[in-house]
C-alpha cells in the first residue's frame, strides 16, 4: 500500500466550513478522498507540475446551512481493482501467467485494534495472509477482537487475473470508522497490497468522505529488502511473527491495484409519536437520515380515510401538527422534502399506524380576565398573603389583592432601561418573604446593561424600596434584543437568573461574561452559590444560551428547566445540569444560521428534551402544573408562546424524556401574544398576555372541578376610547369612558385636573350595574388664548368612587392643546423633525421660534445652526449631498427622493440657491402636490405627534438627553401617512415621557 501522504489538512473553524469549503490538496495525493459535502473530485497529478499546482490550488464549495455531522453511521461501496499484467509493471518485467490476487480480507474497527502498519509489526493472521494466501487466520483473529471493537468482518472473492474486480458493500460508523482490508499477491509469497487502518471520517471528524480512492502498492511480509519484485519466489512457509513490513521495492511508483470507497446515498426515514393521534393533541414528525439533513426541513401534512385517497392539510407546514375534530378517524401522512449530507434532493414520509381518535381526557377549565389594560405585563409573583405583584416591561410595578384591588406602587425605576425586549421584566418573592418582605426584579438598566435587584415593600404594597443595588450588576445588553430575565428560586434556596445574549455573537460561550447564562446566587449577597461549577466565574451555573424566557423547577425534585428562544428555528425547553454548555455560539458576528444547539462545533454540547424544529413558537414563561385538581394535566409543563399565542403543555417522564403536549384550546389563539404563566396560591394558574398597546391582560385559567368562590369585581380599570387626545386652541375633541368590570352598586367617575384654556363636560360620570360597559363621553374645550406662545398639555385625572372603589386614582388621559396659527413654531418642528429625525423639546421650539420672530423671517440664517451642531455633525456629518437631501426625504416622507427632486434639491445646494432648511419646507410644503395624498399625510402626522411630544415633554419637567433622544427618534420613525400609526405613536407618548420624567405622572389602564 501506499503511504497516507495527503498533504497537510489543518482543521477548518466553522466559519471556513460555512457558507464556503475550502479544501487543499497536497503535493502526493496517494490517497484521495472527497468530502460528502463536495462537489468536485480531484484528480490524480502525473507530473511535478500538475502536483505543485494542484498543491496551491484553492476550491471553493457550496457547503450546507447545517452541519451533516449528526449522520453516525455510513455505507459504502468498496470496489477493488487489480492494475497488472503482462509487462505493464515497468519495461522489460513481465508477470508470468496466472498471477493474481487472493480473497479480499479485512475489517471494520475502531483505533483499538491494529493488524499492520508500515514499519511496524504484522499480526500472525497478516504474516499468513501474506505468506500461503488463506484467510482462516485474520479472519479468526478478527473475530477474537471482535463486539466493542470490531464492527464486521470483511470477506470477499476476487476474480481471476492481474485485472480482476471485486465489490462489497460495507457499513462503517462514528465509533468504528476505521477500516483494514488486504489481498496477497499469488503465486508469490511474502508480497500483498491493501489499507492499514484506513477512516472514512473526514478530516473534521464532523461527517464522512464522499469518496476515498487508494492507490495500492506491494509491501514485503517478510525480511528482505525487495529489491527485485518477483511472483516466483521460492519460499512457501512462513517464518514465524513479521519483526517489520518492509519498504514497497523496486516498483514503488507503480501501483498494483486500486480501492475506491464510494459512499452509498441512504435514504431518510419519519417517525411519528404518539403512536395513537387524538384531536387536541400534537402530533410530531422526526426525520432522520444517514447521510444528514442539510438545511430545513419542508414538511406536508394530508389525511385521509382509506390510506389510499390523500387530501393535503393546508393549515399546516411544520414537523407538529394539532388535529382538530374534523380530522377524527383519519390516518395522518407526514411528508418531508429536504437536501441529504450529498447534497442530494430527498422526500421521506410516513404514515399514521391508527386513526385520529377522540380527544385526550382533559379537565374542563375556566378562563377569566382578572386585570385588563395593561401594557406588556412580563412577570408575575405571589407573595406569603396571596397578593399578586406584577411589573410591565415600560416600566409599571403593581400590586393586586385578594379583594380585587389593584395599585400602583410607588418605585425608583428612574434608570430603568427600557427599549426592545429589555426593559422591567422578571420578578420573584423571597421565601422568607413574611420576614423580611424582599422581592427581587430583573430590569434594564441605563448604561446600559441588566441588572437584578433587591427591594424592601411597605406593609400596605404601596412603596418599594431598593436595599441591594444591584444584586447582581454586570449582564450586557445593548440595542434591547435578548434580555433573557426570567427570575425564579430553586429547590436549594437560591435565586436563578437567566439572561440573554443581548444579540452579541461572542457572549454566550465567554465564562467571563453573565449573558447567555444561567446563574445561581446567594440573594442576600449576590455571591454566587458554593457549588456553582466554575471556580473562576462563580455565578454561572449553565452557558451556551441564546434567549432564556423560561425557569421551571419540577415539583418533587431539584431539577430546574429552562425554557428558550431559537432563531427562526428549535425553541427549546433545557433540563440545566452544572457546568453544562447547551451550545449556542453565533459567530462570526452574530451569525443567527448556525444551529441552536451545536454539536459539530461542540460534541459535549447538551441537547434539548424538546425543540421546536423548524419553526419558531417564541416560547416564553413556564411552569409545572401542581395539584390533583388539574387531572390528567397534573405535572406538565405549562409553556406560554408569544408567536404561536398558545398554552401549551408537555409531558416529560420520570427520566426526563419528552413523550407529547397538548394544547389548551380554551386559549388557542383567544387572546394574542402569551408570555407568563405563574400558579397562585389557590392552585390556579395566572397566565399574561403580551399583545401592547394598553390591550394586555392577566387571566386566570383554573379546572371547574376545582373554581373557588368567585372572586370579587376587578378595580384596577377603566376602559378608556383615547389615552391622548388633542384639541385645537379654541375648538374641542372627545374621548369615552366605561367600567372595566360589572359594579356591586352605583359607581361615580370624576374627571380633574382641567385648568387654563381647558374644561371638561361632563367632569361626572355615573354608571351602575345596567349601563357599567356603555361608553359615555367626555368632551374636552379649549379657549383661545392669543398671548400664549406655547402648546399646552393637561392631564386629567379620573377616579372612581362607590360600589367598593375607594376614591383612588385609576386612569388618566393627556389632553394636548395646540396653538392656533403659530406658523414660527410649526417651521421650527419642521426642521427638527426633517434635520434630526426627532421631535423638538419644548424649550428649544421656544426658542428658535422667538429668534424667528425677531428675526424677521431670515430662517436661513437662524435654521442652518442646526447643521453645525454636534448632533447634527454625528449624525450626517459624513454624508454626502445626495445623502442629506434623501435623509430629508426620509425623515418627512419616509421615502427616498425621487429621481427629478434629488437632481433638482442636490444641484441647488451645490451652486448655493439652497439650504438645508429650504429644502426642508419646500419638501414639507410640496408633499400636498402627489396626487394619492399620502406625503401630505405623512407630513401632517409626524408633526402632530412631534408637536405633542414636545408640548407633553414641558409638562413633565423631564431632561432632554442622549437617550431620550434615541427614543424619540425610533417613536417618531414608527408614524406615516396611515392614521393608525399617529394615534399608536400618542398612545405610547405617555409611558415614553414617563420613562423619560423618571417619575409616575401618568397611570394608563385602557383597553382599545
Amino acid at each position: 500500500m501506499g503511504r497516507v501522504s495527503a498533504g497537510p489538512r489543518r482543521k477548518l473553524s466553522r466559519a471556513a466550513r460555512s457558507p464556503l469549503y475550502i479544501s487543499s490538496l497536497g503535493l502526493f495525493p496517494q490517497i484521495r478522498r472527497r468530502d460528502a459535502t463536495a462537489d468536485n473530485r480531484f484528480r490524480h497529478a502525473r507530473s511535478a507540475l500538475a502536483m505543485l499546482l494542484l498543491a496551491v490550488l484553492v476550491a471553493i464549495i457550496p457547503a450546507p446551512v447545517q452541519a451533516q455531522g449528526n449522520a453516525q453511521s455510513a455505507t459504502y461501496r468498496v470496489t477493488f481493482t487489480g492494475m497488472f499484467a503482462g509487462d505493464a509493471l515497468a519495461s522489460g518485467v513481465s508477470t508470468p501467467s496466472g498471477a493474481h490476487f487472493t480473497t479480499l480480507i479485512g475489517a471494520v474497527h475502531n483505533d483499538s485494534v491494529t493488524y499492520w502498519r508500515s514499519g511496524g509489526t504484522a499480526s500472525a493472521g497478516i504474516e499468513s495472509m501474506a505468506e500461503l494466501g488463506g484467510t482462516a487466520a485474520l479472519k479468526s483473529e478478527i473475530n477474537v477482537n471482535g463486539d466493542t471493537n470490531v464492527l464486521a468482518v470483511i470477506e470477499k472473492s476476487i476474480a481471476s487475473g492481474g485485472t480482476a474486480t471485486a465489490t462489497v458493500d460495507i457499513e462503517v460508523t462514528a465509533a468504528h470508522p476505521l477500516v483494514t482490508l488486504v489481498t496477497m499477491v499469488a503465486p508469490s509469497p511474502d508480497w500483498f497490497v491493501g489499507v492499514s487502518g484506513l477512516s472514512l471520517r473526514n478530516t473534521d471528524g464532523d461527517g464522512w468522505w464522499q469518496t476515498v480512492t487508494v492507490d495500492l502498492f506491494p509491501y514485503d511480509a517478510g525480511t528482505e529488502e525487495g529489491t527485485e519484485f518477483s511472483l516466483s519466489n521460492a519460499a512457501t512457509s512462513p517464518r514465524g511473527t513479521i519483526a517489520s513490513i518492509k519498504g514497497t521495492g523496486k516498483f514503488s511508483n507503480e501501483p498494483l491495484a486500486r480501492l475506491t470507497f464510494t459512499k452509498l446515498d441512504e435514504a431518510g426515514a419519519v417517525s411519528l409519536f404518539p403512536a395513537e393521534p387524538r384531536v387536541g393533541t400534537v402530533l410530531r414528525a422526526a426525520l432522520s437520515d444517514p447521510d444528514g439533513i442539510d438545511g430545513l426541513v419542508n414538511w406536508q401534512w394530508a389525511k385521509s380515510t382509506d390510506r389510499n385517497r390523500w387530501s393535503s392539510i393546508s393549515n399546516s407546514s411544520g414537523s407538529d401538527y394539532a388535529p382538530t375534530e374534523v380530522d377524527r378517524g383519519e390516518y395522518l401522512r407526514a411528508t418531508a422534502a429536504y437536501s441529504d449530507g450529498q447534497g442530494s434532493s430527498r422526500t421521506a414520509e410516513e404514515v399514521s399506524d391508527n386513526p385520529v381518535g377522540e380527544r385526550a381526557p382533559a379537565p374542563e377549565i375556566s378562563v377569566t380576565t382578572l386585570i385588563s389594560g395593561l401594557n406588556i405585563p412580563w412577570d408575575i409573583a405571589f407573595t406569603h398573603d396571596g397578593t399578586m405583584l406584577f411589573t410591565e416591561r415600560a416600566g409599571v410595578l403593581s400590586s393586586r389583592f385578594t379583594d380585587g384591588t389593584v395599585q400602583r406602587i410607588d418605585a425608583d425605576l428612574r434608570d430603568l432601561f427600557a427599549i426592545g425586549e429589555t426593559g422591567l421584566m422578571g420578578i420573584a418573592v423571597d421565601p422568607d418573604f413574611g420576614t423580611n418582605r424582599r422581592f427581587y426584579t430583573c430590569q434594564g438598566h441605563t448604561g446600559p446593561e441588566v441588572q437584578v435587584l433587591a427591594w424592601t415593600i411597605d406593609s400596605g404594597y404601596t412603596t418599594a424600596t431598593r436595599v441591594a443595588d444591584p444584586l447582581v450588576g454586570g449582564i450586557p445588553a445593548t440595542s434591547g434584543r435578548h434580555g433573557g430575565c426570567r427570575l425564579r428560586f430553586g429547590a436549594d434556596g437560591y435565586l436563578w437568573i437567566a439572561t440573554g445574549d443581548a444579540a452579541s455573537g461572542t457572549v454566550p460561550q465567554d465564562l467571563n461574561s453573565l449573558g447567555g447564562k444561567i446563574l445561581r446566587v446567594n440573594a442576600s449577597t449576590g455571591a454566587g452559590a458554593p457549588a456553582n461549577p466554575f471556580a473562576s466565574s462563580p455565578l454561572i451555573y449553565t452557558y451556551g444560551h441564546r434567549n432564556v424566557q423560561g425557569l421551571a423547577l419540577r415539583p418533587g425534585t431539584r431539577q430546574m428547566w429552562s425554557v428558550e428562544h431559537g432563531p427562526t428555528v428549535d425553541d427549546e425547553i433545557n433540563l440545566l445540569a452544572a457546568g453544562g454548555n447547551y451550545g449556542w455560539n453565533p459567530v462570526p458576528g452574530y451569525n443567527e444560521r448556525v444551529p441552536m444547539t451545536d454539536l459539530v462545533e461542540f460534541p459535549s454540547a447538551i441537547e434539548a428534551r424538546w425543540s421546536s424544529g423548524p419553526s419558531t413558537l417564541a416560547a416564553s414563561g413556564a411552569i409545572f402544573l401542581e395539584g390533583e385538581h388539574w387531572d390528567e394535566w397534573e405535572g406538565r409543563l405549562a409553556v406560554a408562546t408569544l408567536r404561536d399565542s398558545k398554552l401549551r403543555l408537555f409531558e416529560f417522564t420520570s427520566g426526563s424524556v419528552f413523550s407529547g403536549q397538548v394544547v389548551v384550546a380554551e386559549l388557542d389563539d383567544a387572546y394574542g401574544r402569551l408570555r407568563t404563566p405563574m400558579l397562585g396560591l389557590d392552585g390556579a394558574l395566572y397566565v399574561t398576555t403580551s399583545n401592547g398597546g394598553g390591550a394586555d391582560q392577566i387571566l386566570r385559567i383554573s379546572p371547574a372541578s376545582a373554581e373557588p368562590e368567585p372572586l370579587p369585581p376587578v378595580t384596577a380599570a377603566l376602559v378608556l376610547s383615547e389615552t391622548v387626545v388633542t384639541a385645537p386652541e379654541g375648538g374641542s375633541a372627545e374621548y369615552t369612558v366605561a367600567l372595566a368590570a360589572e359594579p356591586a352598586g352605583v359607581v361615580t367617575v370624576t374627571a380633574t385636573g382641567a385648568e387654563g384654556t381647558v374644561t371638561v363636560t361632563p367632569s361626572m360620570l355615573t354608571f351602575t350595574a345596567d349601563n357599567w360597559d356603555q361608553a359615555q363621553t367626555v368632551m374636552v374645550s379649549t379657549a383661545r388664548d392669543d398671548a400664549a406662545l406655547a402648546d399646552q398639555a393637561v392631564i386629567l385625572t379620573h377616579t372612581a368612587a362607590g360600589a367598593g372603589y375607594d376614591e383612588a386614582p385609576l386612569a388618566q388621559v393627556l389632553v394636548l392643546v395646540t396653538v392656533a396659527g403659530d406658523d414660527n413654531r410649526n417651521q421650527v418642528q419642521t426642521m427638527y423633525v426633517a434635520y434630526y429625525g426627532r421631535p423638538g423639546d419644548a424649550g428649544g421650539l421656544d426658542f428658535w421660534a422667538g429668534e424667528l420672530e425677531k428675526a424677521n423671517g431670515r430662517l436661513k440664517e437662524i435654521i442652518d445652526s442646526f447643521g453645525n451642531s454636534k448632533e447634527f455633525q454625528d449624525r450626517f456629518g459624513d454624508l454626502d449631498d445626495e445623502e442629506l437631501v434623501n435623509n430629508i426625504y426620509q425623515q418627512l416622507l419616509g421615502r427616498d427622493a425621487d429621481s427629478g427632486g434629488l437632481g433638482f434639491y442636490v444641484n441647488g445646494l451645490r451652486e448655493g440657491r439652497f439650504t438645508l432648511a429650504s429644502i426642508a419646507l419646500n419638501v414639507a410644503d410640496g408633499a400636498g402636490q402627489k396626487p394619492d395624498g399620502r406625503d401630505a399625510a405623512t407630513v401632517a402626522n409626524k408633526l402632530h405627534a412631534a408637536n405633542a411630544f414636545s408640548a407633553a415633554l414641558a409638562s413633565t419637567g423631564a431632561p432632554y438627553g442622549e437617550f431620550q433622544i434615541d427614543d424619540a427618534k425610533l417613536w417618531l420613525g414608527e408614524v406615516d401617512s396611515t392614521a393608525a400609526s399617529v394615534t399608536a405613536a400618542l398612545n405610547r407618548l405617555p409611558d415614553l415621557l414617563e420613562m423619560f420624567a423618571g417619575t409616575a405622572p401618568f397611570s394608563f389602564r385602557t383597553t382599545p
